[in-house]
This record gives structure tokens, C-alpha cells and sequence, in this order.
């Protein structure tokens, strides 16, 4: 009988063998599109994929890279962020810095911006910097009005229009959402050959750029040598450059899984204490819920 078992046992471990290869061939020989194994044909592309697209391809913009990438590790008792960077290999890590530059004159005049990606349809400008030397002369509310809004705008239009970019349909719109924060920056680079030797791909923090805002309290007695604007100026700047305050925004409005809808709050603590709130490009009306993760649209069947 034990014999006989395993006579039975190895036919039908054959047979099985055989299911699952016919299972296989019938999977591979599906169209892609019906194939639950094989990764489906991107047909959409988010609008904040497709302003950043448009923008690396502006003469008067570079993209900055640095040495530093994160990447996840896991041990028993957390899981956490682990920094690594190597000057000996080549800069191409990239975590959303930009210049803008315009010739004046003999010289060049630049201002820099930081992006951060919170959704296909959210791009968040992080931080916007000047060095001093080139304060004063517009040049942050130029590559705004010139080069960032013309951009949106066009995604924008794109979307509204249905209509594709590199064969993929331009799935949601896009808006610019900033929030005016004092700040001051102590190892900022100053020159061409100091940003040539910048790691940009590294933390914004206060180790490295010694870079510190009012997130969490006031810098109005800190750093008496640092030029740095006060709240309200803050506000002024950027509400001139084209940016506009919407009070309504406090919280995102987030779809889930499953198609319910929750808020989520964002602002820190200090910016409800003093009424900070986001300020938007294009504005929207009050009613708009804040689109944080509405899904793309897709192509009509």
C-alpha cells in the first residue's frame, strides 16, 4: 500500500503539474489588457508628472542634483529611512530643486525654488530662495508669472480639453500651493562653484543647509545679522507674485480605497495659532474640496 500511495501521490503531482501549465499557457496567450499577470499599458499620466515634464524643458530652468539617495531598511524593532551618498560616483539624485536664471548684463542673476510632489494634482513650492545679492529685482515673481503659471496653466488646459501628452491622456489637473514662511539659510551656496559642490539631493535641514523657518515659533530675536522678512511680509511677497490665500484649504479632502471621502489635516500647530493657511495657484472657489487623491481620468472606452 505505501507503494501504491506513492505511485498515486507522484501521478498526481503530475497531474497537477500539468493544470497549472495549461493555467500558464491559457494566462500567457491572453490579450495584455485582460492578463491579471502582466502589467497593464500605461494610459494616463497625472498632471504634476506632466508640469514637471514641461518644466525641464525650459532653457532658463536647471534641475539640481546631488550624491544623497534615501532608501527604506527594516530591522526588529522599526522600520525607518537610511541616508547614503558617494561624491565618487556621478550626481544624479534628484529630490526637486531648481534655478532659474536670467542674463543681466555681464552677469547672471538666478533664484531657486523647491518642489515636492504631494499628489497628481498638488505640487507643493516648498521653499523659494534668493541669495541676497540678487534680491529685490523680481526675479522669483518672473520664473512664477513666466515660467511655473504658464506651465500650470497649460496642463490645466490640456486636461479640460482631453487632450494626450506623449500619447498618454493627461489624466487630472494641476495647482501650485505654497506657504508663506519666514526663513533663514546659513550655508546656502553663493556662487556657480559652490553649487557645483552642493549635495542638492540632501535633507533640507538644520545640519547641513542650517536652514531654519517659523514653523514652530518666531525668529523675530534670532539671527540679528540674517537679513529675513517678518509674517506679514512673507504674506505680501507672495501674494504679489500671484499667489492667492484660501482659508478653505486647511485640509485635505482624501478619497479612499473604497471611494469615501476623509479630511485630513495638515497645518502645524503654529500655523492655526496665527492663521497661516495655504495659498493657492490657480485660486479655487471655497466650495472646491481640496483634491489630494482623486483618481486620473482615464480614455473612453
Amino acid at each position: 500500500m505505501a507503494n501504491l500511495g506513492w505511485g498515486m501521490g507522484a501521478s498526481n503531482d503530475r497531474w497537477m503539474k500539468a493544470l497549472w501549465w495549461d493555467k500558464e499557457s491559457r494566462v500567457r496567450a491572453m490579450p495584455t489588457s485582460e492578463n491579471p499577470y502582466r502589467t497593464k499599458p500605461k494610459v494616463n499620466i497625472g498632471g504634476a508628472d506632466v508640469f514637471y515634464k514641461l518644466l525641464d524643458k525650459r532653457y532658463s530652468v536647471r534641475k539640481m542634483f546631488g550624491w544623497t539617495y534615501y532608501y527604506s531598511y527594516y530591522s526588529e524593532p522599526l522600520e525607518g529611512m537610511r541616508r547614503t551618498s558617494s561624491k565618487g560616483e556621478k550626481r544624479n539624485r534628484h529630490t526637486g530643486w531648481y534655478k532659474y536664471s536670467r542674463k543681466h548684463g555681464s552677469e547672471n542673476e538666478s533664484c531657486f525654488v523647491m518642489f515636492d510632489k504631494y499628489s497628481d494634482q498638488t505640487i507643493n513650492l516648498k521653499i523659494g530662495y534668493t541669495i541676497e545679492e540678487h534680491r529685490r529685482k523680481g526675479l522669483m515673481k518672473e520664473f512664477c508669472n513666466e515660467v511655473i503659471f504658464p506651465i500650470v496653466d497649460e496642463v490645466n488646459h490640456m486636461y479640460e480639453r482631453g487632450w494626450d501628452y506623449e500619447n498618454l491622456l493627461v489624466g487630472s489637473h494641476v495647482h501650485i500651493i505654497c506657504t508663506a514662511n519666514p526663513l533663514v539659510c546659513l550655508n546656502f551656496p553663493q556662487t556657480y562653484e559652490e553649487e557645483q559642490e552642493w549635495d542638492w539631493s540632501r535633507d533640507v535641514d538644520g545640519f547641513y543647509w542650517e536652514l531654519y523657518d517659523e514653523s514652530a515659533y518666531t525668529l523675530e530675536n534670532s539671527y540679528p545679522d540674517e537679513a529675513k522678512l517678518t509674517q506679514a511680509q512673507a504674506d505680501a511677497v507672495w501674494e504679489a507674485i500671484g499667489f492667492t490665500p484660501d482659508e478653505s484649504k486647511k485640509k485635505y479632502v482624501t478619497i479612499g480605497s473604497f471611494g469615501y471621502e476623509y479630511e485630513q489635516d495638515f497645518l502645524m500647530a503654529r500655523s492655526k495659532k496665527i492663521g497661516r493657511f495655504p495659498k493657492l495657484y490657480p485660486p479655487q472657489s471655497a466650495e472646491e474640496k481640496w483634491p489630494c487623491q482623486e483618481p486620473l481620468k482615464e480614455p473612453e472606452k
